[in-house]
Protein backbone atom coordinates (compact mmCIF):
# COMPACT_ATOMS: atom_id res chain seq x y z
CA UNK A 1 0.00 0.00 0.00
CA UNK A 2 1.05 3.59 -0.49
CA UNK A 3 1.61 4.07 3.25
CA UNK A 4 4.86 2.10 2.79
CA UNK A 5 6.34 4.86 0.65
CA UNK A 6 7.61 8.28 1.63
CA UNK A 7 7.23 10.73 -1.25
CA UNK A 8 10.31 12.92 -1.71
CA UNK A 9 9.68 15.04 -4.83
CA UNK A 10 7.72 15.13 -8.06
CA UNK A 11 9.57 13.83 -11.11
CA UNK A 12 7.00 14.69 -13.74
CA UNK A 13 3.33 15.12 -14.51
CA UNK A 14 1.05 14.68 -17.50
CA UNK A 15 -2.47 13.97 -18.66
CA UNK A 16 -2.37 10.44 -17.26
CA UNK A 17 -1.12 11.35 -13.79
CA UNK A 18 2.03 12.26 -11.88
CA UNK A 19 5.28 10.48 -11.01
CA UNK A 20 7.08 10.96 -7.69
CA UNK A 21 10.43 9.91 -6.32
CA UNK A 22 9.69 7.75 -3.30
CA UNK A 23 11.49 5.76 -0.66
CA UNK A 24 10.16 2.49 0.71
CA UNK A 25 9.98 2.54 4.48
CA UNK A 26 11.95 -0.21 6.15
CA UNK A 27 14.08 -1.15 3.12
CA UNK A 28 15.09 2.36 2.04
CA UNK A 29 14.69 1.35 -1.61
CA UNK A 30 14.34 4.38 -3.87
CA UNK A 31 11.53 4.01 -6.42
CA UNK A 32 9.34 5.97 -8.79
CA UNK A 33 5.68 6.03 -7.76
CA UNK A 34 3.17 6.79 -10.49
CA UNK A 35 -0.27 8.01 -9.43
CA UNK A 36 -2.78 7.67 -12.24
CA UNK A 37 -5.70 9.92 -12.99
CA UNK A 38 -8.95 7.96 -13.16
CA UNK A 39 -12.40 9.33 -13.90
CA UNK A 40 -14.14 6.46 -12.09
CA UNK A 41 -13.29 8.09 -8.78
CA UNK A 42 -15.72 10.90 -9.71
CA UNK A 43 -18.55 8.61 -10.76
CA UNK A 44 -19.61 7.14 -7.44
CA UNK A 45 -18.90 3.96 -5.51
CA UNK A 46 -20.47 1.65 -8.09
CA UNK A 47 -18.22 2.89 -10.88
CA UNK A 48 -15.20 2.64 -8.64
CA UNK A 49 -16.09 -0.91 -7.63
CA UNK A 50 -16.49 -1.85 -11.29
CA UNK A 51 -13.07 -0.40 -12.12
CA UNK A 52 -11.48 -2.30 -9.26
CA UNK A 53 -13.09 -5.52 -10.49
CA UNK A 54 -11.77 -4.90 -14.03
CA UNK A 55 -8.18 -4.50 -12.85
CA UNK A 56 -7.47 -8.24 -12.88
CA UNK A 57 -8.65 -8.82 -16.44
CA UNK A 58 -5.78 -7.24 -18.38
CA UNK A 59 -2.17 -8.38 -18.70
CA UNK A 60 -0.09 -6.52 -16.14
CA UNK A 61 3.12 -4.62 -16.80
CA UNK A 62 4.21 -5.85 -13.36
CA UNK A 63 4.62 -9.32 -14.91
CA UNK A 64 7.23 -8.10 -17.39
CA UNK A 65 10.82 -9.05 -16.62
CA UNK A 66 13.36 -7.92 -19.19
CA UNK A 67 16.69 -6.10 -18.88
CA UNK A 68 15.51 -3.39 -21.29
CA UNK A 69 12.22 -2.68 -19.54
CA UNK A 70 11.98 -0.38 -16.56
CA UNK A 71 10.81 -2.75 -13.82
CA UNK A 72 7.39 -2.34 -12.27
CA UNK A 73 7.42 -3.71 -8.72
CA UNK A 74 3.78 -3.26 -7.79
CA UNK A 75 0.52 -2.09 -9.31
CA UNK A 76 -2.74 -1.73 -7.49
CA UNK A 77 -5.38 0.41 -5.93
CA UNK A 78 -5.48 2.44 -2.75
CA UNK A 79 -9.21 2.98 -2.46
CA UNK A 80 -10.07 4.42 -5.86
CA UNK A 81 -6.55 5.70 -6.46
CA UNK A 82 -4.58 3.73 -9.03
CA UNK A 83 -0.83 3.56 -8.56
CA UNK A 84 2.31 1.85 -9.79
CA UNK A 85 5.64 1.47 -8.03
CA UNK A 86 8.49 1.31 -10.55
CA UNK A 87 12.24 1.13 -10.85
CA UNK A 88 13.89 4.54 -10.67
CA UNK A 89 16.17 4.42 -13.70
CA UNK A 90 19.45 6.29 -14.05
CA UNK A 91 20.26 7.95 -17.35
CA UNK A 92 18.53 10.46 -19.59
CA UNK A 93 15.87 10.11 -22.22
CA UNK A 94 16.64 10.46 -25.92
CA UNK A 95 14.75 13.64 -26.77
CA UNK A 96 17.99 15.64 -26.90
CA UNK A 97 19.40 13.23 -29.48
CA UNK A 98 16.70 13.65 -32.13
CA UNK A 99 18.31 16.69 -33.76
CA UNK A 100 21.74 17.99 -34.70
CA UNK A 101 24.23 18.70 -33.22
CA UNK A 102 23.36 16.14 -30.53
CA UNK A 103 22.84 13.01 -32.64
CA UNK A 104 24.34 9.84 -31.19
CA UNK A 105 26.89 7.83 -33.18
CA UNK A 106 25.16 5.37 -35.50
CA UNK A 107 26.47 2.35 -33.56
CA UNK A 108 24.81 3.68 -30.41
CA UNK A 109 21.56 4.42 -32.25
CA UNK A 110 21.36 0.90 -33.59
CA UNK A 111 22.27 -0.64 -30.24
CA UNK A 112 19.63 1.41 -28.40
CA UNK A 113 16.83 0.82 -30.91
CA UNK A 114 17.56 -2.91 -31.20
CA UNK A 115 17.45 -3.13 -27.40
CA UNK A 116 14.08 -1.38 -27.33
CA UNK A 117 12.81 -3.74 -30.04
CA UNK A 118 13.87 -6.67 -27.84
CA UNK A 119 11.95 -5.12 -24.95
CA UNK A 120 8.84 -4.72 -27.09
CA UNK A 121 9.12 -8.27 -28.38
CA UNK A 122 9.07 -9.54 -24.79
CA UNK A 123 6.16 -7.29 -23.81
CA UNK A 124 4.10 -8.27 -26.85
CA UNK A 125 4.70 -11.95 -26.13
CA UNK A 126 3.28 -11.28 -22.64
CA UNK A 127 0.21 -9.58 -24.10
CA UNK A 128 1.28 -6.03 -23.18
CA UNK A 129 1.26 -3.21 -25.75
CA UNK A 130 3.20 -0.04 -24.95
CA UNK A 131 1.18 2.41 -27.03
CA UNK A 132 3.51 5.41 -26.65
CA UNK A 133 6.98 4.45 -27.91
CA UNK A 134 9.04 7.62 -28.43
CA UNK A 135 12.45 9.05 -27.49
CA UNK A 136 11.08 10.57 -24.28
CA UNK A 137 10.23 7.07 -23.02
CA UNK A 138 13.64 5.55 -23.79
CA UNK A 139 16.30 5.99 -21.09
CA UNK A 140 19.94 5.52 -22.04
CA UNK A 141 23.01 5.57 -19.81
CA UNK A 142 26.03 5.76 -22.11
CA UNK A 143 28.44 4.89 -19.29
CA UNK A 144 26.87 1.52 -18.53
CA UNK A 145 25.21 1.02 -21.96
CA UNK A 146 21.92 0.57 -20.11
CA UNK A 147 18.79 0.94 -22.24
CA UNK A 148 15.36 0.99 -20.61
CA UNK A 149 11.94 1.38 -22.21
CA UNK A 150 9.78 3.16 -19.67
CA UNK A 151 6.21 4.34 -19.11
CA UNK A 152 4.27 1.26 -20.12
CA UNK A 153 0.54 1.71 -19.46
CA UNK A 154 -0.34 0.36 -16.05
CA UNK A 155 -2.57 -2.44 -17.20
CA UNK A 156 -4.08 -4.73 -14.65
CA UNK A 157 -5.41 -1.71 -12.74
CA UNK A 158 -8.26 -0.82 -15.05
CA UNK A 159 -6.05 1.52 -17.05
CA UNK A 160 -7.08 2.30 -20.59
CA UNK A 161 -4.90 2.33 -23.66
CA UNK A 162 -2.43 5.16 -24.04
CA UNK A 163 -3.62 7.86 -26.46
CA UNK A 164 -0.09 7.95 -27.82
CA UNK A 165 1.91 10.95 -29.03
CA UNK A 166 0.66 12.37 -32.35
CA UNK A 167 4.02 12.54 -34.14
CA UNK A 168 4.60 8.80 -33.50
CA UNK A 169 1.15 7.44 -34.34
CA UNK A 170 0.74 4.91 -37.13
CA UNK A 171 -1.78 5.37 -39.95
CA UNK A 172 -4.18 2.87 -38.39
CA UNK A 173 -4.07 4.58 -35.00
CA UNK A 174 -4.81 7.92 -36.66
CA UNK A 175 -7.92 6.20 -38.02
CA UNK A 176 -8.99 5.23 -34.51
CA UNK A 177 -7.62 1.69 -34.17
CA UNK A 178 -6.40 0.52 -30.78
CA UNK A 179 -2.66 0.27 -30.08
CA UNK A 180 -1.09 -2.96 -31.31
CA UNK A 181 2.27 -4.65 -31.70
CA UNK A 182 2.38 -3.30 -35.25
CA UNK A 183 1.69 0.27 -34.15
CA UNK A 184 4.40 -0.01 -31.48
CA UNK A 185 6.77 -1.05 -34.28
CA UNK A 186 5.77 1.95 -36.40
CA UNK A 187 6.43 4.31 -33.47
CA UNK A 188 9.84 2.72 -32.96
CA UNK A 189 10.49 3.19 -36.69
CA UNK A 190 9.74 6.91 -36.34
CA UNK A 191 12.07 7.00 -33.35
CA UNK A 192 14.84 5.23 -35.28
CA UNK A 193 14.45 7.60 -38.21
CA UNK A 194 14.76 10.67 -35.98
CA UNK A 195 17.73 9.33 -34.04
CA UNK A 196 19.51 8.33 -37.26
CA UNK A 197 19.17 11.59 -39.19
CA UNK A 198 17.78 14.31 -36.90
CA UNK A 199 14.58 14.89 -38.88
CA UNK A 200 11.01 13.56 -38.67
CA UNK A 201 10.00 11.14 -41.43
CA UNK A 202 6.83 13.09 -42.20
CA UNK A 203 7.34 16.83 -42.41
CA UNK A 204 4.66 19.48 -42.43
CA UNK A 205 3.82 22.98 -41.31
CA UNK A 206 0.91 21.85 -39.15
CA UNK A 207 -0.26 18.70 -37.42
CA UNK A 208 -3.14 18.11 -39.90
CA UNK A 209 -0.61 18.25 -42.74
CA UNK A 210 1.71 15.81 -40.97
CA UNK A 211 -1.20 13.47 -40.19
CA UNK A 212 -2.28 13.49 -43.84
CA UNK A 213 1.23 12.52 -44.92
CA UNK A 214 1.43 9.74 -42.34
CA UNK A 215 -1.75 8.26 -43.74
CA UNK A 216 -1.33 8.92 -47.44
CA UNK A 217 2.20 9.96 -48.46
CA UNK A 218 5.51 8.12 -48.36
CA UNK A 219 8.05 9.19 -45.77
CA UNK A 220 11.16 10.98 -46.97
CA UNK A 221 14.10 8.68 -47.73
CA UNK A 222 16.25 8.81 -44.60
CA UNK A 223 19.36 9.08 -46.77
CA UNK A 224 18.10 12.43 -48.03
CA UNK A 225 19.08 13.74 -44.60
CA UNK A 226 22.00 11.39 -43.90
CA UNK A 227 23.53 10.16 -47.11
CA UNK A 228 26.15 7.95 -45.46
CA UNK A 229 23.64 5.66 -43.74
CA UNK A 230 23.85 2.04 -44.93
CA UNK A 231 21.28 1.07 -47.56
CA UNK A 232 20.36 -1.95 -45.43
CA UNK A 233 19.39 0.35 -42.56
CA UNK A 234 17.27 2.49 -44.88
CA UNK A 235 15.41 -0.67 -45.93
CA UNK A 236 14.76 -1.57 -42.28
CA UNK A 237 13.36 1.90 -41.65
CA UNK A 238 11.21 1.72 -44.79
CA UNK A 239 9.66 -1.58 -43.70
CA UNK A 240 9.00 -0.47 -40.13
CA UNK A 241 7.18 2.61 -41.49
CA UNK A 242 5.01 0.72 -43.97
CA UNK A 243 1.48 2.13 -44.18
CA UNK A 244 -0.21 -1.24 -43.78
CA UNK A 245 0.54 -3.15 -40.55
CA UNK A 246 0.91 -6.42 -42.44
CA UNK A 247 3.76 -4.97 -44.51
CA UNK A 248 5.89 -4.24 -41.44
CA UNK A 249 8.13 -6.79 -39.74
CA UNK A 250 6.19 -9.75 -38.35
CA UNK A 251 7.37 -8.90 -34.83
CA UNK A 252 9.53 -6.47 -32.91
CA UNK A 253 12.00 -9.33 -32.53
CA UNK A 254 12.28 -9.58 -36.31
CA UNK A 255 12.92 -5.83 -36.44
CA UNK A 256 15.67 -6.22 -33.85
CA UNK A 257 17.32 -8.99 -35.86
CA UNK A 258 17.15 -6.89 -39.03
CA UNK A 259 18.84 -4.00 -37.24
CA UNK A 260 21.62 -6.27 -36.03
CA UNK A 261 22.19 -7.43 -39.60
CA UNK A 262 22.04 -3.91 -41.07
CA UNK A 263 25.36 -2.78 -39.59
CA UNK A 264 28.40 -5.02 -40.09
CA UNK A 265 31.40 -5.71 -37.86
CA UNK A 266 29.53 -6.11 -34.56
CA UNK A 267 28.52 -2.48 -34.27
CA UNK A 268 25.57 -3.45 -32.08
CA UNK A 269 27.76 -5.04 -29.43
CA UNK A 270 28.21 -2.90 -26.29
CA UNK A 271 31.96 -3.45 -26.60
CA UNK A 272 31.87 -1.58 -29.90
CA UNK A 273 30.36 1.53 -28.37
Amino acid sequence: MLARYHFENELGTGACGAVFRGREQGTGRVVAVKLLADSSADNGDAACAHACDERSRAPSVAHLAHPNISACYEVGWHGCLRYAVMELVEGTDLRLHTAAPNLLPLAQVLFVVASVADALDHAHACGVIHGDVKPANILFDAVSNSVKLADFPVQGTGGGASPGTPAYLSPERLCGDAPSAASDQFALGVTLYRLACGHPPFGGRSWPEVAHRVGHAPHADVRKHAGTLPAALARVIDRSLAKHPGDRFPSAGALSRALRQAQPHGALSPSAL
